[in-house]
């Protein structure tokens, strides 16, 4: 299961409320895969969507792991 948070960038302890599992929002027994949008208030990138969250090849950006702005 992919969640997808669009938007702003969610700071440092949203982020580990989600990563962590302190907040159980997925099916037991399912792997949670979470992404955040690359490109601040921007949607991320859905083919074939164009709403406030999911944006195609003109205004959707590439969603990436929450790690990757914490190295």
């Amino acid at each position: 299961m992919i969640f997808g948070v669009s938007g702003l960038r969610p700071n440092a302890a949203f982020l580990a409320l989600l990563t962590e599992g302190y907040i159980p929002i997925k099916p037991e027994g399912v792997r949670a895969i979470y992404l955040i949008t690359s490109v601040v208030e921007a949607p991320i990138f859905g083919f074939d969507v164009n709403n406030d969250y999911l944006g195609g090849w003109d205004r959707g950006s590439w969603g990436v792991p929450p790690d990757f702005y914490n190295p």
